[in-house]
């Protein structure tokens, strides 16, 4: 597997060598096999992959019936789990594979119980209760019922989607995170590629991503993000978790996606696929008027799973190419274009091509009746030119991008008696990315950023690599003692971060006509320049140990406790100690991070449960801005920021040496407040769930969400204020002042520019009302829709600061609250529907719709928030981030958003058990106009934002037209 995963290192090597990081890479895994070997029991994370069933076994007088012989069987597998009920008749199964099972139930007396049928979702606790009846041993009574759609165990806000729906919705992109947008607390806009969606929970966008239990997070980013990709072939089910889930789940103070893979059983199954999109199906967006780019994708998958072994050693394999030629639109207009000498082509649009091969394979072994394993090995990939091209980027300054994750995990899960479980899980994971430019790379290359008109050049990330490997392991241990669950934990996981940056060469202009008097020999007219000279590596090791104690407590038949308590520790790797400022030498570590939680469930009748909870959820910070703190320190990166009156400011559009540099200005730092703690969030929530029929039901749920002690970055090296601006803010040059030209700061501490500190004083306040109605498939029919109104109010716009850290600091470098206003993930109006429809008529004439099914998605909401730019640095503080006088952070809305995707699909039965299934699926079948917003900067990067320009609010960045596309599968 090492070896593999360092196949991508002929691309361009970091500063250390490939002998050493696999050296390292052995030593790491050995030094944690050992942590697990003098590990405490735990049992972190043990229904991340599983669900749990229990139930009540009485008679019919509702006596309860001890010592009931209870055994549950896999359908597909027929590996069978026994158990015994209690002197009140409770009985349960806290680890069950999930899938279809059957549920016998004997008792002297009695007549066997029977009942298939059943259900078992990931991560949910099924209740199935047995009434036996009086009679011979030999008499069996034969149910056929699945569980109510009422869970009265789970009070974590969350939804799971089923295998059913994963291959039958119209996933147009083939992307399964766009599921998450139909979870009650999760918002965002669908995305149109692999790319990972951008959605917030309940505000934030902190998450953690799941993979099979274990931590398949990305965290090299100004949001975390998914770290190996899978496909909706590969997948049994995805899972999510938005608020108030139990003390087994963290490392995150927003929400949870957790996707588990398919295996095999004992019949052999598979399937293959085609799919095409035809570039003549493709639409225009009405918001681009530039003419139609070209689309192409064709899409292929095969898959087989069955036996190896029959009842013990099963298979399931699958590969997906995927051949994408997306259109790109391009926003810039033809009169900006024909002032800029860009040629047509360029703002026609072009496509970005991507090449995605995904191969997976999964083996399940029942070792014995006590032992069952499974191994698991995924893969993606991806070449992509024209990577950032769209919007004001021509194809000529886009990139190219390299991409290669594969991610492995073993699992044993050991009954170690009638009531104690241990599951033991460790897997590995990587991503390796390589940025190039499209053009041939110049010494002389900059990138020009004309506000709102255009961003040309050459790429600031030609060259940037980075590779992110993840080690982990869990082992967990459940014990259960009459009608308490006791669960305890702990975990490790161990992530590399090897980076190599790209040197920021950037000219920034305010408005087209400067930009166009410079470049015609007048003076230097640029807003602002930046530059940064030095090393652009680093390789950063951070080490995780979680920590977790709770009991479920079956209070009553009709009343659940959970309670418990987990921590959290982060082990930071060393900041250079050499660097200048004590800021950027040290990182504190916070020791006590203590997250108590408590889950309460009380059923008021068989049909209607009532559900709170209530905890803290400490987050894992960006491990981007540290990597960010160890670059740009003072003495590993040097950058510098100057305006055209800057003493030493280069001419445009020359690029000072580093010699130049260094005697010019101060070089602009990154570094840690002394007092700085990881950001944590109190989330609580109510619901009322109401099941109309067995597979019909209505939830009500009201969800709160603060972050406390939320990251930030502000200049601490500014100086004396001037003066004070009409609306309260302070000013720091004369210029800013109206008292003279000059733009020079005086800064307290000269050795240095921007003091950018990394500090944690920030909040987040989120409530929400989401109203859910629920039909699980019965009828032909089955579909879940939520509407939502909620308000995300903060003083930091995102629970990751964004990268590089000092170019997103508060406004006022002196007044935190001053930025308090909505998130840009603030949605106030929110609607999602996902459902499908298969007749079943028994009217001879129409009997030929019982092949048909047809699904759809839709997602509707109001505008997100745009943050409305001066068009200059009013405050004199040398960052172009003010906003005008009296406007507060986010003040404008974008347009309301609205997709709806559909498919239409015939399915034709052959040959016994051979199926050729047809269909077609729309992407935004009526072409709404959609601007290309997302929960991590709203609308600010969809649309002009500079008040100033004659092109305000225009669309910068827009979404995908309708398109069209065409399947067909052979399965059995």
């Amino acid at each position: 597997m090492t070896l593999a995963m360092n196949r991508h290192w002929k691309y361009l090597p970091l500063s250390s060598s490939r002998r050493t990081l696999q050296r390292r890479f052995a030593q790491r895994c050995f030094v944690y096999f050992v942590l697990l070997c003098f590990a405490s029991a735990s049992w972190a994370q043990s229904n991340a992959t599983d669900a749990a069933m229990d139930g009540y076994v009485t008679d019919s007088t509702g006596s309860a019936i001890p010592q009931a012989q209870i055994v549950v069987r896999n359908l597909s597998t027929s590996i069978t789990a026994e158990s015994t009920s209690d002197a009140s008749g409770y009985y349960r199964f806290p680890i069950l594979k999930i899938g279809q099972y059957q549920l016998t139930v004997k008792a002297p007396g009695f007549s066997d119980l029977t009942q298939t049928g059943i259900m078992l979702n990931v991560g949910s606790q099924v209740r199935i209760d047995a009434k036996l009846q009086l009679g011979s041993i030999s008499t069996v009574m034969q149910v056929t019922a699945d569980s109510s759609v009422v869970e009265t165990s789970t009070p974590a806000v969350g939804a799971t989607i089923d295998s059913t729906a994963l291959r039958v919705l119209p996933v147009t992109s083939r992307n399964i995170y766009n599921f998450t947008l139909f979870s009650p607390g999760a918002k965002g806009n669908p995305q149109s590629t692999f790319s990972s969606p951008v959605f917030a929970f309940n505000g934030i966008t902190s998450s953690q991503w799941q993979l099979d239990g274990l931590d398949n997070t990305q965290r090299n980013g100004a949001t975390p993000i998914r770290l190996v990709i899978t496909t909706p072939e590969v997948l049994e089910q995805t899972q999510v978790l938005a608020n108030g889930y139990s003390a087994e789940f963290g490392r995150t103070a927003g929400g949870i996606l957790n996707a588990v893979t398919r295996s095999g059983g004992n019949e052999f199954h598979g399937s293959g696929f085609v799919m095409i999109r035809p570039n003549a199906t493709r639409a225009t967006n009405a918001l681009v008027t530039t003419g139609k780019p070209s689309s192409k994708w064709t899409d292929y998958d095969g898959n087989i799973g069955g036996p190896i072994i029959k009842n013990r050693l099963f298979f399931f394999a699958n590969l997906e190419y995927n051949s994408l030629n997306n259109p790109v639109a391009v926003t810039i207009t033809p009169a900006n274009a024909a002032a800029l000498g860009l040629p047509a082509s360029e703002i026609v649009g072009g496509s970005s091509s991507q090449r995605y091969p995904t191969p997976s394979v999964r083996v399940d072994y029942k070792i014995n009746e006590r032992n069952n394993a499974f191994l698991r090995w995924t893969s993606f990939s991806n070449e992509q030119p024209n990577n950032v091209a769209g919007g004001l980027t021509p194809a000529n300054t886009a990139t190219f991008f390299h991409d290669r994750q594969q991610g492995g995990e073993a699992q044993l899960t050991t009954v170690l008696s009638s009531s104690l479980l241990n599951e033991f899980r460790f897997g590995v994971t990587q991503r390796d990315s390589l940025t190039t430019p499209m053009q041939t790379a110049s010494p002389n290359d900059v990138i020009i950023n004309i506000s709102g008109v255009a961003l040309i050049g050459n790429s600031p990330t030609q060259g940037s690599h980075t590779i992110e490997r993840n080690i982990q392991g869990i082992d967990n241990i459940t014990k259960t003692i009459r009608n308490h669950t006791m669960k305890f934990g702990v975990d490790y996981e161990n992530t590399n971060i090897a980076l190599r940056s790209s040197l920021t060469r950037t000219y920034t202009f305010s408005n087209l006509a400067n930009y166009l008097a410079t470049v015609n020999g007048g003076a230097n007219s640029y807003q602002q320049a930046t530059f940064q000279v030095g090393n652009p590596n680093v390789d950063n090791v951070f080490n995780f140990f979680n920590a977790f104690a709770q009991d479920e407590w079956r209070v009553t038949p009709n009343l659940t406790v959970n309670y418990g308590v987990r921590y959290q520790l982060i082990v930071w790797p060393q900041l250079d100690p050499s660097a200048p400022y004590a800021g950027s030498q040290t990182i504190n570590t916070s020791k006590l991070d203590i997250a108590p939680r408590l889950q309460v469930s009380y059923s008021l009748s068989p049909t209607t449960v009532l559900r709170a909870a209530s905890g803290l959820y400490f987050d894992t910070p960006n491990l981007g801005v540290f990597d960010n703190v160890s670059l740009v320190n003072g003495h590993r990166i040097l950058g510098y920021t100057y305006t055209p009156t800057t003493a030493g400011a280069p001419v445009f559009p020359n690029i000072p040496t580093a010699s130049q540099l260094l005697v010019s200005s101060a070089s602009n730092i990154a570094a840690y407040d002394t007092n700085y703690r990881d950001m944590y969030s109190i989330q609580s929530n109510v619901q009322v769930e109401h099941a109309f029929t067995t597979n019909f039901s209505a939830n009500a749920q009201y969800s709160f969400l603060s972050v406390r002690r939320g990251p930030y970055s502000h200049d601490i090296n500014l100086g004396t204020p001037v003066c004070t601006l009409a609306d309260g803010r302070l000013a720091y040059t004369q210029k800013a002042c109206g008292l003279g030209t000059s733009t020079t700061l005086t800064r307290p501490n000269t050795q240095f520019g921007q003091i950018n500190l990394i500090s944690s004083n920030a909040n987040v306040n989120y409530n929400s009302l989401d109203l859910t109605l629920k039909k699980r498939f019965s009828h032909g029919v089955q579909f879940q829709a939520t509407y939502s109104w909620s308000k995300a109010l903060g003083t930091v716009d995102q629970a990751n600061t964004s990268l590089p850290i000092y170019t997103n600091p508060i406004e006022d470098p002196t007044n935190l609250a001053r930025e308090y206003g909505p998130m840009s993930s603030d949605i106030r109006n929110n609607f999602v529907l996902q459902g499908l429809y298969s007749p079943t008529t028994k009217l001879a004439p129409l009997r030929w719709t019982n092949n048909l099914t047809i699904s759809s998605m839709t997602y509707l909401h109001s505008g997100l928030p745009i943050n409305v730019y001066a068009g200059s640095d009013l405050n004199g503080d040398g960052q172009l981030n003010d906003r005008p006088l009296f406007t507060g952070r986010n003040s404008q809305r974008g347009s309301n958003f609205y997709q709806e995707d559909t498919r239409v699909s015939y399915d034709i039965p052959f040959r016994d058990r051979y199926h050729l299934n047809l269909w077609t699926e729309a992407e935004n079948l009526l072409n709404h106009p959609n601007l290309n917003c997302d929960a991590s900067s709203g609308c600010t990067g969809a649309v002009v934002n500079n008040i100033t320009s004659a092109q305000y609010l225009m669309p910068t960045s827009v979404r995908n037209p309708r398109g069209l596309q065409f399947g067909s599968k052979i399965s059995f």
